[in-house]
């Protein structure tokens, strides 16, 4: 069980709530060794993690 937090675009997850996170994770570069891309709107990751638990 637990809870999914998705952060802000340009400012991340606030300290305040940061703490409280015992397990994070990113959605990779694709390809691998791509660089980062500067902008992933937050429910389009969202819906990228959603898909990628019900794959599971």
């Amino acid at each position: 069980n637990g809870i999914i937090i998705m952060g802000n675009e340009g400012k991340g997850i606030s300290p305040k709530i940061r703490q409280f996170i015992t397990n994070g994770l990113r959605i990779p570069n694709y390809p691998e060794g791509r660089d980062t891309a500067d902008s992933l709107n937050v429910a389009v990751a969202t819906a990228i993690i959603c898909a990628d638990f019900r794959r599971r």
